[in-house]
């Protein structure tokens, strides 16, 4: 079976990235690979450069996940991930945080909208690799 690839949404000043990619690759029986700006390695050039690397790292993916906190409907970094990722029709799922009543409006570009468990996560991104 081929790798799943992915692309996590994210902004740095919030860990839900690490969070995401930790419990993926906690998993022994799920192989992925993620194309994605960890704070760790970030992009640097002009602000075309790094937009132009985004994309093309979205382009490559298979399916772009969200985390869903209300938070990311405040970052214009992951609004312009997903609507570029919806535009180019990429399956979007959206991950849930346990314990968050509220959402992210970025949520409604969602092709699926699951719990924050492996399972859930595994599962949409199987349905859609």
């Amino acid at each position: 079976m081929n790798k799943p690839r992915i692309f996590v949404s994210h902004s740095w000043k919030y860990d839900d990235y690490d969070k995401i990619v930790n419990l993926l690759g906690g998993r022994s029986y799920f192989d992925f690979q993620e194309s994605s700006v960890p704070s760790s390695d970030p992009l640097s050039g002009s602000n075309k450069v790094v937009w132009d690397s985004i994309e093309n790292k979205i382009r490559w993916c298979q399916v772009v996940i969200l985390t869903a906190g209300v938070h990311a409907s405040y970052s214009g970094s992951i609004k312009r991930e997903i609507e570029f990722a919806d535009s180019l029709g990429k399956p979007i799922i959206a991950v849930v945080p346990r314990g968050v009543e509220r959402t992210s409006s970025l949520v409604g570009y969602a092709t699926e909208v699951v719990g924050w468990s492996t399972e859930s996560i595994v599962g949409a991104i199987r349905r859609y690799c």
